[in-house]
């Protein structure tokens, strides 16, 4: 899961506009979704990185003034031979370009990953929107805190417990639980339950490169309560993660948020890793 969008950063992404709401907060972006992480309903977890390239190039918005990512190279031919993800390592630290895909559009969106020895890594999301910290261990990527950043200010969101977003070794079959809170200030809180399985594993090309892959699907909830106001959202991401790069290399992720008067609203979000390698080192 991109709790992160990302790695481990999705869930934590999908809560900030409302959480911002919760606190008080009323400015922000309006050229995302409340989830900020939103896709058109065309797109599928069994879309293949070409096909889903050239939907994007097609969906660019006109007139953006930004030009949409330049759609991959057609792939050669993905190796033959039995699929095996090997190991689990943390992602090198450096600058990673993924093409993402939601009812606004399609855009380049960043993953800059930094280095605080230990196994501890921070992943900060489209220039510290969001930055995640986590610690890779021999059992698990964990997720530890988040800090949550918009036009007014930014607050630190530390999870407790602190949750696992791969359970290793992973295996088909393979599944774990989270149950975690936070409180941004003394009068908010978020929940988060989640169940993660892995349901298989693939060989995928990235940047014309054949990568082994872990598909992981969780099913989350997240709660906000706060000055009187509560909302919920409904998350299915299905990760594609490949332990070789410690990286998510394509993400479906489905949303339904419910508003505090009961109305809900559905939206889907895309994204896939253009190059294994980080454009600059962080």
């Amino acid at each position: 899961m991109r709790a992160s969008f990302p790695e481990g950063v999705a869930l934590a992404v999908a809560a900030v506009v409302l959480v911002v709401a919760i606190v008080g907060v009323t400015t922000r972006d309006t050229s995302k979704t409340s989830s900020g992480v939103a896709v058109s309903a065309s797109a599928s977890p069994s879309s293949t990185p070409q096909e889903t390239a050239s939907r994007d190039a097609a969906a660019a918005p006109a007139g953006s003034g930004e030009p949409a990512p330049r759609p991959p190279a057609p792939a050669p031919p993905v190796a033959s031979g039995p699929v095996r993800p090997p190991a689990a390592v943390p992602p090198k630290p450096g600058h990673y370009d993924y093409s993402e895909t939601n009812s606004n559009g399609t855009r380049q969106s960043t993953l800059v990953i930094a280095s605080q020895g230990g196994g501890k890594q921070t992943e900060n999301t489209d220039d510290e929107t969001t930055v995640d910290e986590v610690q890779w261990r021999s059992n698990g990527k964990f997720e530890r805190a988040t800090t949550f950043s918009f036009p007014n200010g930014s607050f630190r969101c530390v999870w407790n417990p602190e949750f696992v977003e791969y359970k290793f070794p992973l295996r088909t079959g393979s599944s774990w639980t989270v149950h975690t809170t936070c409180h941004p200030n003394a009068q908010s809180s978020i929940t988060l339950d989640a169940t993660s399985r892995v349901t298989g594993r693939e060989r995928r090309s990235v940047a014309g490169a054949a990568v082994d892959a872990w598909v992981i699907v969780t099913d989350a909830t997240i709660k906000f309560a706060g000055n009187g106001a509560s909302f919920s959202e409904a998350i299915r991401d299905e990760d594609h993660f490949a332990p070789a790069y410690g990286l998510t290399v394509h993400e479906v992720a489905v949303t339904t948020d419910t508003d505090p008067t009961g109305v809900k609203s559905r939206d889907t979000t895309t994204r896939d890793l253009l190059r294994l390698k980080p454009t600059q080192q962080a």
